[in-house]
């Protein structure tokens, strides 16, 4: 037997390739924010900067995240036809605001005419530190912002822990249910507007 290991494959790195127009999108006025308020540190998931040139680990981390929105969605789906609950629809598309546009992971139309918008994570911090979502701003202002786009009147995170509570619990899923109060989010699309003009606008 001859094992030899070979170079990483030279794969496209444009991984928003068809599903984000030219323009500014609300995830890049959010990281500046989070960069310029300190709210993200090096090595955070969400540090990763999609229009930049991406190293292996960063690559990786994508590529997991990726893989487990395509794994529970579909079961989302089926789960939400049979019981009954409304229609999941997976990649609704972008929606735009004040001319930012912003791509959910997924929205349920319910019976009831509410809309809930699904965020899928896959992430590598310790399920220890979610307690109530204080040190989650960046996932709280993405998620705000997709509700006002959206009109969701609810969130479901369904995070993937690559390494569960960091004492052997191994990789846990959980999802919470988020509900925002109309000002929350009026107060976070302020935030966001006052930092429109500082990105400079994707060209695909």
């Amino acid at each position: 037997m001859v094992l030899t290991t070979l170079d990483r494959l030279d794969l496209p790195l444009d991984l928003e390739a068809g599903r984000r127009s030219s323009g500014v999108h609300v995830s890049q006025i959010i990281r500046l924010i989070a960069v310029k308020m300190g709210f993200l540190k090096d090595g955070d998931d969400e540090e990763i900067d999609m229009a930049s040139g991406l190293p292996v680990d960063a690559l990786l981390r994508i590529s997991l995240g990726m893989a487990w929105e395509e794994w529970l969605a579909p079961r989302l789906a089926i789960l939400y036809r049979e019981s009954g609950q409304g229609d999941f629809l997976y990649h609704p598309g972008e929606f735009s605001q004040d001319g930012i546009a912003g791509s959910p992971d997924a929205l349920t139309f319910l019976p009831d005419g509410r809309v809930r918008l699904h965020e899928f994570k896959a992430t590598w911090k310790s399920t220890k530190r979610i307690l109530n979502f204080d040190h989650e701003w960046y996932w709280l202002s993405q998620v705000k912002a997709y509700s006002l786009m959206t009109g969701a009147s609810e969130v479901y995170f369904h995070t993937f822990w690559v390494n569960g509570d960091y004492r052997n619990s191994g990789p846990q899923f959980t999802t919470f249910q988020l509900e925002f109060q109309p000002w929350e989010i009026t107060k976070n699309w302020e935030l966001i507007l006052k930092y429109k003009d500082q990105v400079e606008p994707e060209s695909h």
